[in-house]
């Protein structure tokens, strides 16, 4: 079993976005355009959709995505067309069918310890990418559950 940690939480963004390009390609989308095509379904109406895009990605070329996805009918006016809609829809669909139930065989307990370590981690990475924190030798780091059992493990 690989320890919390960052090799176990790369692995599985790795692995699942592996699933999700298959999926993907099926839909003539990459990864950046499916991202932005998300963003705009749950996304509040403030600003440019290609702004909020920009922010929340940190995609450099956001304004092109969002252009090509206005070109192919996807997108009008920031929002998702009825296209867009169903597109989203069926890639949703797509990923449920080849890891829903691996989601879903994770118990209750288990998904809330995890949610709540990865919301930590995440939260902590914004903040040093906008800069707002400084990481040092003396950030606390989370205890795997090996070391709260008294073993030591070096760092990732």
């Amino acid at each position: 079993m690989i320890p919390f940690g960052p090799r176990l939480i790369g692995q599985t963004e790795k692995a699942l976005n592996r699933v999700l390009q298959r999926i993907l390609e099926h839909h003539d989308l990459g990864e950046p355009e499916w991202v932005t095509l998300r963003l705009a379904q749950d996304r509040r109406p403030a600003g440019s959709l290609a702004e909020f895009v920009a922010g929340e990605s940190h995609y450099p070329y956001a304004v092109d995505i969002v252009a090509g996805l206005h070109a192919r009918g996807l997108l009008r006016e920031d929002a998702l067309t009825e296209e867009g809609r169903l597109l989203v829809a069926r890639v949703t669909a797509a990923v449920d069918h080849q890891v829903g139930h691996l989601w879903s065989a994770i118990p209750d307990d288990q998904a809330t310890s995890a949610a709540l370590a990865l919301n930590h981690l995440l939260s902590g990475c914004r903040q040093i990418v906008a800069g707002d924190v400084q990481p040092t030798p003396a950030t606390r780091r989370m205890r795997t559950t090996s070391e709260a059992a008294g073993e030591t493990l070096p760092d990732a």
